[in-house]
């Protein structure tokens, strides 16, 4: 959910800024494999392996810009920038 707050300097024309909320899925997967002691990793020994992995649904906030241009009275074309953050995502 987001709002804007813009200027119009022509009658087709709108400048704005926009902000607020925003939430998507997060997910982090990690994995590492390495030989036991003592391998050179030419043996074919035991790999000691780790992998970990988290998901969520996350909430935070999101800032942007943007342009709007009136092609016709019901049609318009815009290009806006947006940045978001959802937090941090741990294992």
């Amino acid at each position: 959910m987001r709002a804007r707050l813009g200027y119009a300097p022509t009658d087709r024309l709108l400048a704005y800024a926009t902000g607020g909320l925003a939430y998507g899925n997060s997910s982090l997967s990690t994995g590492l494999s390495r030989p036991s002691p003592g391998l050179t990793g030419r043996e074919n020994g035991a790999n000691n392996c780790e992998r970990g992995s988290a998901a969520a649904t996350k909430v935070g906030w999101t800032v942007g810009a943007g342009l709007e241009w009136a092609l016709t009275g019901a049609w318009s074309v815009d290009a806006e920038y947006l940045y978001y953050d959802l937090g941090k995502t741990r294992t």
